[in-house]
C-alpha cells in the first residue's frame, strides 16, 4: 500500500532521523517527497588493465567489476558549478553518464521501502535517471544515474533544486519498528533483513575493490 502525504508525515515525525534534513512540510506533494540535489559526478577516464584475449592489457576506459563479494565502480569527479543569477547551477552535456546525489540522508526502518521517482520536469526535458528502490535497513545520501541522450539537450540544473521524489510503501507482512527502538545510526549489517550492500553514508563509487555486504 501506498502512504499518503499525511502517512508520510507521521512516519517521519515519529522516527527521527528517517529522512535527515528533516523535510519541511512542503517537500511533499500528495503522495511523494521530494528529494534535492547535493553535487553531481562524472567518472573519470583513468587507465585501467582490462582483461582481452588470453592477457591483461592496458585499456583507456574505465571498468566496472561485478563479482559475487567484490564490486568495482570506477571513482568519479565531481562537476564544478558556476554561478549565474547569484545562484549555483550544474551543466549537464548529452551523451555524458552522470552521478546525481540528494542532499538528505535517508534511513528506512522495516516495515517501509521506498520507490524512487523522477521529477516530471527532468524525463520532459529528454533526460532519464536510473535508480529503482530504496530498501529499509539502508542508509546514506541516495545517488542515481542520470543521462541525456546524444541528440539531446543540454541541461542546466540548479543545486538543490528537487530532482527525484520517493513514494513509500508498507512492506507486506512487515512492521515498522517502533520509535522507541529505531535508531538511524545503527549499522544495517545487525538486520539481516535489511540492506547489507556497500552503498551507504553517501558512498558513490569505490576506492578499487571493495566487498559487498554479507
Amino acid at each position: 500500500m501506498i502512504l499518503s502525504a499525511k502517512s508520510i508525515r507521521e512516519v517521519i515525525a515519529s522516527h527521527p532521523g528517517m529522512i535527515k534534513p528533516t523535510p519541511d512540510r512542503s517537500f511533499i506533494e500528495g503522495g511523494l517527497l521530494n528529494l534535492h540535489l547535493h553535487k553531481i559526478q562524472k567518472q573519470k577516464k583513468v587507465e585501467h588493465l582490462c582483461f582481452t584475449p588470453g592477457i591483461f592489457a592496458p585499456n583507456p576506459q574505465p571498468i566496472v567489476v561485478i563479482g559475487k563479494e567484490i564490486r568495482s565502480i570506477p571513482e568519479g569527479v565531481d562537476c564544478k558549478t558556476f554561478c549565474d543569477d547569484d545562484k549555483e547551477w550544474y551543466w549537464c552535456e548529452p551523451g555524458v553518464p552522470y552521478l546525481l546525489q540528494t542532499v538528505e540522508t535517508v534511513c528506512l526502518p522495516p516495515g517501509i521501502e521506498a520507490k524512487v521517482c523522477t521529477r516530471t520536469s527532468m524525463f520532459r526535458g529528454g533526460g532519464s535517471m536510473d535508480r529503482e528502490w530504496v530498501p529499509y535497513g539502508f542508509n546514506g545520501q541516495l545517488t542515481v544515474q542520470f543521462a541525456i541522450p546524444e541528440k539531446g539537450l543540454p541541461h542546466k540544473i540548479e543545486k538543490d533544486a528537487p530532482v527525484i521524489a520517493l513514494k513509500f510503501f508498507w512492506v507486506d507482512n512487515g512492521h515498522i519498528l517502533d520509535p522507541e527502538v529505531f535508531d538511524a545510526t545503527v549499522n544495517s549489517r545487525d538486520n539481516l533483513d535489511g540492506y547489507r550492500g556497500l552503498w551507504k553514508k553517501g558512498k558513490m563509487t569505490t576506492k578499487g575493490k571493495e566487498e559487498r555486504g554479507t
